[in-house]
């Protein structure tokens, strides 16, 4: 297989890299359309800036290199990548059987003497383990291989088995449901029945009432959060040998803006026992890991707050809340529409028209801190208030 980036073409494609940096576009690879190696090196340049905000740069300028624009918009973020790895903690080796870009596996070598990476792709496989070399990695042992093929395996004690299915396997690229992803959920509960300890990545779009209907055993998911964004949930099952049924929720912003939280099952879309708000005092905003579990009933016993109402999820407080995971808005009034602002970020929880739609219906500028916050109360009525974000 011949690598585009071989030994003596790194300072060269570096050199490129150096002169085309950020710069890389369709004009480019038409440029070099005739030159299957600079043509690759451009398509690694378009991927490269698409990674930039997912991986250090410090590794680009060891000759890192992506030409799979796939691979590249799939790939775990290293910090997500990172924080994720601290589940092997204890595990001696790790399985990663869907290899991709081999982030992964590389926060996993962090943790755990030995990592095997499988790709069923051998171009890919390929690309990775050259940029492992590159990294000073080469420890971990790359396979072209697919996924199914480890059902073949015994289990031993001391490994973990880590998935990051296909998740867009539908028309036009959609994120599919569980049943249409790659390898599929039934391969997934044969791994599970062999008894083998399993983390699995899954959408942050995934629910997590079903997710937990459809396993048993000692397991826990996780939901992360990273710069304002649910990026992942998590399914770690322990696999055979864990203690009776058990199951936890942790959410946690893999930046450490707010501490890590567990919570248990039944805080899933939890009622709140108070409704209401008045014209004074703060709203809260949980963050997304928040209000993807709906964890409601917990934040409300746990910083005595009152919900603004069963499906407006925002809080209510006279008084700001330290430690509280999410923004804080300081109430100033109570707007009419001929009554708003020239600047203002806009927030919509259960308001008939969505953030977007106001803002352009308003023609609102720009605000970092004026914000419109538009929701509906618990008798359905629309308001809108303006505020001071104060954390």
């Amino acid at each position: 297989m011949s690598d585009p980036i071989g030994k003596e073409d790194l300072k060269a494609f570096l050199e490129f890299r150096s002169e085309h940096k950020g710069r890389a576009d369709t004009e480019l690879v038409l440029k070099h359309a005739t030159n299957a190696q600079k043509k690759a090196w451009v398509h690694a340049l378009i991927s490269e800036q698409k990674l930039l905000s997912k991986l250090p740069n410090s590794w680009f300028e060891k000759g890192f290199f992506c030409p799979n624009t796939k691979a590249a918009e799939q790939c775990s973020s290293w910090a997500t990548a990172q924080w994720k790895a601290q589940l092997a903690e204890g595990y001696s080796l790790v399985h990663d059987l869907t290899g991709g870009l081999g982030i992964d596996s590389l926060a996993f070598s962090q943790q755990v003497q030995k990592v095997r990476y499988r790709e069923p792709n051998a171009e890919l496989c390929f690309m990775v383990e050259r940029n492992y070399r590159r990294l000073g990695k080469s420890q971990i042992k790359c396979a072209n291989e697919a996924a199914e093929s480890f059902l073949e395996r015994a289990y031993n004690d001391g490994e973990l088995v880590y998935l990051d299915p296909d998740r867009r396997m539908g028309e036009g690229g959609q994120r599919s449901s569980l049943r249409r992803m790659q390898p599929d959920w039934t391969f997934i509960e044969q791994l599970m029945d062999k008894g083998w300890p399993l983390l699995l990545k899954l959408s942050p779009l995934q629910d997590l009432t079903d997710l937990i209907q459809r396993t048993s055993g000692a397991r826990t998911i996780c939901v992360l959060e990273s710069k304002g964004e649910c990026k992942e949930v998590l399914l770690f099952c322990q696999g055979a040998g864990a203690e009776a049924e058990n199951i936890s929720i942790v959410l946690a912003d893999v930046q450490e803006k707010w501490s890590t939280q567990e919570l248990q099952a039944d805080d899933l879309n939890s009622s709140c026992s108070k409704y209401g708000w008045s014209d004074s005092g703060f709203l809260l905003d949980p963050c997304p890991a928040f209000r993807k579990a709906g964890a409601w009933r917990f934040l409300e016993e746990r910083f005595s707050l009152r919900k603004i109402a069963a499906q407006t999820h925002l809080f209510h407080s006279e008084c700001a809340v330290p430690g509280f995971p999410g923004r804080q808005f300081g109430i100033r009034s109570v707007l009419k529409k001929n009554e708003l602002p020239e600047a203002a970020s806009v927030i919509s929880r259960n308001h008939f028209e969505s953030a977007a739609q106001l803002r352009k219906k308003w023609k609102l500028k720009e605000s970092e801190e004026v914000f419109l916050l538009a929701f509906r109360d618990e008798g359905g009525k629309a308001r809108l208030l303006l505020t001071q974000r104060q954390f």
